[in-house]
């Protein structure tokens, strides 16, 4: 699993490659998302990836209904209240 760029999601990835530093140290990730075509493959740091365990599956689960309840819905609320005052 790969963390958005501004960590609000996790999305399905598998580890294509990985990249390596002078000591051997894994410095980052290439990485293929689950059902998106491959241009959408690239590099990610470390700390974007991380396992795909019951609590991270469970946070993936529950972002989107997090995200549906603090932006979408107050969003067509206020658009419902614009639309009733005039």
């Amino acid at each position: 699993m790969v963390e958005s760029e501004n960590g609000t999601l996790l999305w399905d990835a598998v580890v294509v490659d990985t990249s390596k530093d002078s000591t051997g140290g894994v410095n980052g990730y290439f990485v293929h998302f689950k059902g998106w075509s491959s241009r959408f493959d690239c590099w990610v740091p470390c700390h974007r990836v991380v396992e795909a365990n019951p609590a991270n599956l469970e946070i993936q689960v529950s972002i989107p209904l997090f995200q549906l309840v603090t932006t979408i819905v107050p969003s067509f609320i206020n658009l419902f209240k614009c639309s009733s005052n005039l």
